[in-house]
Order: structure tokens, then sequence, then C-alpha cells
């Protein structure tokens, strides 16, 4: 396994990322901190803790997976993809720890999108697969091997039979149905916002012990949806359809109309056109299809990005661990 020693004393080790500035940074944040002592109390030495947390991914199914019944295809995907569930939780994202989870996203995002994102995970369940594989990649740590098998955030940059691409349905940038924990540090740092002191030690603990909390009998439970919608392009607009077909006028039907369809073709302002008539008419449609509908009238990403390390691809660690080689042939 790669392993190098560190160039800076206030900096977490080494294998944690491939990212020198991210190590830096972690060093100093207070989640990834809370987590990584769990860790070291659950299991005394780094170099077992190591062994172990080289092999752990988490994967968040977001409220849109879980309320359109996609916890299920994840189950199965991940068991037929070599990927064994140690541990199922179903949680409740408030605001606080949705800006936690996507604090060193911020650089990247629009703020309308980053609001949307707080009242998504707020819209309902999502739930936590902390996961291991039945093979060990000696070269990839487990959370980056899952990262990249969940496919872009693009629909048009996915591969058929990426984890994404295999829950269907919504084609959307913004409702992408799955977060991953890209790096062990990740994994670390986000179970300690997730997950409490006591679910953490008993995970933890499991884990140690090789035994696994996910039981079978209350997997569906977690996984089912508590409203229940289904949940695509077309899903959406015919909801938002019906419900601006009650408007009496029929001039400002047909207009509606008109402009739904637009809408969901790309043009912005036909997208604030609906919301407007929404708001006005106290047209009732669920919550989801109106953050649908307002995710397509804002931009994705800031036109100047500032971030303190990129987002971690499979890339990243090739190119690490190419160099790590290297450095060792040569040395």
């Amino acid at each position: 396994m790669a392993n190098i020693s560190n160039d800076n004393d206030n900096a977490i080790s080494d294998w944690l990322s491939c990212f020198k500035e991210k190590r830096v940074i972690y060093y100093h944040d207070e989640y990834f901190m809370r987590g990584w002592s769990h860790f070291l109390s659950a299991f005394g030495l780094e170099q077992l803790l190591r062994d172990y947390l080289w092999n752990l991914g988490l994967l968040l199914a977001k409220p849109e997976a879980v309320e359109s019944g996609k916890g299920i295809v994840i189950r199965d995907f991940l068991h037929n993809a070599g990927y064994q569930t140690l541990a199922i939780e179903r949680l409740n994202i408030d605001a606080e720890k949705t800006h936690h989870l996507w604090r060193y996203a911020k650089g990247r995002y629009t703020d309308e999108r980053f609001q949307l994102l707080v009242e998504l995970m707020g819209a309902g369940p999502s739930v936590l697969f902390v996961v291991k594989h039945s093979q060990i990649d000696e070269r990839l740590p487990l959370s980056i091997r899952l990262t990249d098998l969940k496919g872009s955030t693009d629909p048009r940059e996915r591969s058929g039979d990426c984890l994404r691409a295999v829950c269907g349905g919504m084609q959307s940038i913004f409702l992408n149905y799955i977060h991953t924990s890209d790096e062990p540090c990740d994994v670390v740092r986000e179970l300690g916002i997730l997950l409490n002191s006591e679910q953490l030690q008993e995970l933890l603990c499991a884990i140690k012990n090789n035994e696994q909390l996910a039981a079978d009998n209350d997997t569906l439970d977690k996984l089912k949806p508590d409203a229940g919608y289904t949940l695509s392009d077309k899903d959406c607009q015919l909801r938002l359809g019906a419900a601006l077909g009650l408007i009496p006028a029929p001039d400002v039907r047909h207009k509606a109309s008109a402009a739904l369809r637009n809408c969901f073709a790309g043009d912005t302002e036909s997208c604030l056109l609906i919301s407007e008539l929404l708001e006005q008419r106290k047209l009732g449609v669920p919550h989801i299809d109106r953050i649908v509908l307002r995710s397509r009238s804002i931009a994705m990403k800031r036109e100047i990005k500032s971030q303190a390390f990129p987002s971690c691809e499979l890339s990243h660690w090739n190119e690490y661990t190419a160099n790590l080689e290297k450095r060792k042939k040569f040395s």
C-alpha cells in the first residue's frame, strides 16, 4: 500500500489523501479530528486503522433517491458489484449538516445552488450505506473506487453501467441521487458529521469485530420512502402541468402550458414565469417539484471558482500512486 513520509508536521497522514493541501486543511478540521479520534480509539494503532479504513466506503442516498424508491436499486447494485453493506442508517440531514458536508465545495457552487441543496437535503430522509469490498486494491482506497463507480454528476458524461445511470429517472446535474466520500480522510470526516458518538463507536466496534449492523430484516424499512413519488423530468413536468391546468383563465392557462414546455427545454425565463404563477395562484405541488423547477433557472457553478483543493477523482489517485512508485524506484 502506498505510503510516504509527511512534508508537514501539521498535516494528516499522507495515505488519507492524495492532495497535500487537503491533508493540511483537514488537520485543522474539527469534524475530521472528531472522527479520527474515534477511529484511533477503536483501532489503537494507525497501521491497524489504515488496514480497515483503506477498504471502507460511504455512500449517501439523498432524498430524491430515497423518495423515488431508488434505495433498493442502490442496495442491489452494490451487492452485485461485490460490496458488503456493513451498516445502513436512515438520517435527516438539516441545514447545518449540509453546510458541513459540502463546506469545501462552496467555492465551486453558486449561492443559489447551495441554498437549493440545503432545501433538497431537508426535503426528506437520506440513507447512509457503510460498505467494504470483497477484494482489496493495494493501489486504490475503496472510497475512490466507489466514487468512480457512482458516475458523473452530468448525465451526458455517465457511462451506462455507473450507479447513477442504473438509477435512471431524473436527468439533472443538480438532482443526482448519490453522494460518496472521495478519499479515506473524507470517510473519517463525514462519519464525524453524520453520526453521533454512540453511533460511531457502535459502527467502528462492529467493523473491528467483523460484524454486520445492516440486518436484512430492517433494511427494507430504512429504505422505504416517507411520502413517495416518481421522480424524473417527465414526472415533474406532468405534476406541474396538472397544477397549472387548474388556472381558470384560459389565456393564462395556455401561456403557462407553453412556458412549462419551454422551461424543460432549457429556457430560464419560462422557469421563472412558472415559479411566479405557482406562487401567485397558490397552486399546490410537491416541494421537490418546486426545487426541480428552480434548479433549472439558476447557474450551477461559479464563473470564477475558488477552492482549497480539487474534487478527488480516480485520475488523481492513479497519478499519485504512479509518482510514488517513480520516487521509490529512483530513491
